[in-house]
């Protein structure tokens, strides 16, 4: 007889049969699928790579602190190097005092009423004397260019950096702008003023006599010439000691990093 009972018997026969209707065996094995062990080796396995990441950063730092290292003491060696062209260049010693000794002589001939004066050929050479200060910075130039400045993380040494680039820049149009002066105006109207040609070719030749002097013709002119090579001689020297004291703080900078 097929009943209610009898037909629910059936279709758990034909579910068991085909393995679709859950037993409780099966829902019992469900029940203790270990969950703790699964997370214990989930978070072994994130444990592991969280690990490797860290491992891989710290290599990676450590990497970038010996290049760091390496290139501070290439940057060591340059700005020692430049703190002594500067004193070495012969702007410090250089053209000042002649120039201002000529224009204190002209400006006492113009007051007096004298037209021609004898100045000294030493005076004279100092006076077109130009020297020059040329800061060599390939190892810096090249971490700027390449991009690689980053790879330094002292701010104190990049701070440095960029005050001396800033002042390394004054100081060389500085330099500039005195020679110029020289070339262009102050020789042409010295030739003008007066018979000049030996100190000129005796100072490229490295051999101006000791005594000896040369007429020369004066006017407001030469004078104002004169006291312009004062004032820009005046304005490399001091360009130059700001970026004397540049380099100092580099160096300071830097061997403060190497002592951490």
């Amino acid at each position: 007889m097929w009943g209610p009972s009898a037909c629910g018997r059936n279709m758990a026969g034909i579910g068991f049969y085909l393995g679709i209707a859950p037993s409780k065996q099966a829902m019992s094995s469900k029940q203790r699928m270990p969950w703790v062990r699964i997370g214990a080796e989930g978070l072994t396995i994130i444990a592991s790579i969280l690990l490797a990441f860290a491992i891989d950063a710290w290599w990676t730092n450590r990497v970038e602190r010996d290049v760091e290292a390496e290139e501070l003491a290439r940057l060591y060696d340059e700005f020692s190097t430049n703190r002594t062209r500067i004193g070495d260049s012969g702007w410090q010693g250089g053209a000042a005092d002649p120039s201002l000794s000529i224009f204190e002589m002209i400006d006492e001939a113009l007051r007096q009423g004298i037209e021609v004066i004898d100045v000294p050929d030493e005076l004279l050479a100092g006076m077109i004397d130009t020297p020059t200060f040329e800061a060599e910075t390939p190892v810096l130039d090249g971490l700027v260019q390449s991009g690689r400045i980053s790879i330094i993380q002292d701010r104190a040494i990049l701070a440095a950096l960029s005050i001396w680039e800033r002042l390394l820049r004054n100081a060389t149009d500085q330099d500039i702008n005195a020679r110029n002066l020289v070339h262009e105006q102050l020789i042409p109207a010295l030739i003008e003023h007066g018979d000049v040609g030996d100190v000129i070719v005796g100072k490229i030749a490295g051999a101006i006599p000791s005594e000896g002097a040369t007429s020369i013709r004066v006017d407001e002119h030469l004078k104002g010439l004169v006291a312009q090579r004062f004032e820009r001689t005046a304005r490399v020297r001091f360009a130059l000691s700001e970026a004397e004291a540049a380099a100092d703080q580099v160096l300071a900078a830097i061997s403060a990093a190497q002592d951490d």
